[in-house]
């Protein structure tokens, strides 16, 4: 990979250096329907503290910004941060929307969401909506809404649920809805003004006829600061470098993350004795299965059960002690844990999926297998036993990308794709006309 989006559109023509970028002050909405807002009895709003980071970052070039999220009205989750103390944040303007159950309740109150957007759309200049959503993708309602009101419309595409996994049930009901949400979700993308995929398969099967205006853009979550040193890196690789191999795997402990495949390797490590350690950082359906081979398997393997911690230096912290990251993903998502290896200079060692293929340079930043090929994935961790060399020059290499792939500058490119296209807008579209 290169510290460069992994587009063969080329950004060659938004030639703007950061510095003179202007902030964007047209109206914005921000939408998201899977992230509620909580208001306690004090009025109070709550938001999770990954999402407040975002928008602390939205906020540094979008002025007047709008914010579509389910409402619950109640005690928020403890981990949740209180927007009294984000003064950053004091200049949004929320737009509660209805908070479904399930499925059946989304339908039910799809007329009143329908309703709620129709009219806070005619407010603002561009929507900005992702295809990923629970229980029901917001810009399923915005495609339309923002097509037939004429407004900019941003379509951000970070995953694709719907998409069957590797080994997943092929049932006739899983096809057809699979199959369905392809084809609604290309519609959206079709309705797009821009596009922001995080990797180059998601534009290459969603938007095949239309690439000028797709975007390719690595979503990552690490500041600056969280980059240590190349000479905390070097100190902390004279420490691993003798040591048995230890890896870890932390995300949610559910099958699409290929839980389950990288039980089986690690049991077939234990067959052929081989030394290794493996913690698991994460919470999830799977995590008793996770208790029960931990605590059945025999040495020289071991699994621990690392339970959870915050994201921030903490993890940091304890993910730079590893020799290697192991992400036996089954789904094609870009999961943001790879940036997060490469900056505490640790290697990935991670399936060859479409969204992996695009951040993981093989033999360079890290090693990849087929995913759920459990022989493969357990042949590498035996491979990574005795080439601790190996894994440090990849883990160092890792560390030199990650200065270019901040949170920070994730935003930077879409600040500056954005600007260019709204200023394209302005000068091609009628509708901008009527709204300036």
């Amino acid at each position: 990979m290169t510290s460069k989006p992994s587009s063969d559109v080329s950004l060659a023509h938004v030639d703007q250096a950061a510095s003179g970028l202007a902030p964007i002050t047209a109206p914005y909405l921000l939408t998201t329907s899977s992230l509620p807002c909580y208001i306690d009895e004090r009025g109070r709003r709550y938001l999770d503290p990954l999402w407040v980071k975002d928008l602390r970052e939205h906020v540094q070039y979008l002025q007047n910004l709008y914010l579509a999220a389910p409402c619950r009205y109640g005690i928020p989750p403890k981990s949740y941060t209180c927007l009294t103390n984000e003064p950053a944040l004091s200049k949004i303007h929320f737009i509660d929307m209805p908070s479904p159950r399930n499925m059946a309740h989304g339908l039910l109150l799809l007329p009143q969401t329908f309703i709620r957007f129709w009219k806070v759309v005619n407010r603002v200049e561009i929507v900005h909506a992702g295809l990923a959503g629970w229980p029901i993708p917001y810009a399923w309602i915005l495609a339309p809404i923002t097509r037939l009101k004429k407004k900019f419309f941003l379509v951000n595409v970070e995953s694709a649920p719907w998409r069957l996994e590797v080994s997943a049930s092929r049932s006739l009901a899983a096809y057809l809805r699979a199959e369905i949400f392809e084809f609604i979700n290309r519609f959206c993308v079709r309705a797009g003004s821009i596009v922001f995929f995080t990797h180059a398969q998601y534009r290459k099967s969603l938007q095949p006829n239309q690439p000028e205006r797709g975007y390719v853009i690595n979503a990552s979550w690490i500041d600056e600061a969280h980059i240590i040193s190349n000479l905390e890196a070097t100190e902390c690789w004279a420490k691993k470098r003798h040591a048995p191999l230890r890896v870890l795997f932390a995300a949610r402990v559910v099958a699409q993350k290929g839980v389950q495949v990288l039980l089986a390797a690690m049991k077939e490590l234990s067959r052929r004795g081989v030394a290794v350690q493996l913690d698991i950082l994460g919470e999830g359906d799977l995590i008793n299965l996770c208790e029960a081979v931990s605590q059945s398997i025999q040495t020289p393997v071991t699994i621990n059960l690392l339970g959870t911690v915050s994201y921030g230096d903490e993890f940091f912290r304890l993910a730079r002690n590893y020799h290697a990251i192991v992400i036996p993903n089954l789904s094609d998502e870009q999961p943001r844990l790879v940036y997060d290896a490469y900056s505490q200079a640790v290697p990935v060692l991670a399936s060859e999926t479409a969204g992996i293929r695009d951040c993981v340079q093989a033999d360079q930043t890290g090693k990849l297998v087929p995913p759920g090929n459990i022989t493969a994935l357990a042949d590498l961790l035996e491979w990574a036993t005795t080439h601790i060399d190996e894994l440090e020059t990849m883990g160092m290499t890792a560390l030199d990308l990650a200065h270019g792939l901040t949170h920070q500058e994730m935003h930077r490119r879409r600040w500056q794709i954005l600007s260019k296209a709204l200023e394209d807008a302005r000068s091609n579209y009628s509708f901008f006309a009527a709204q300036t």
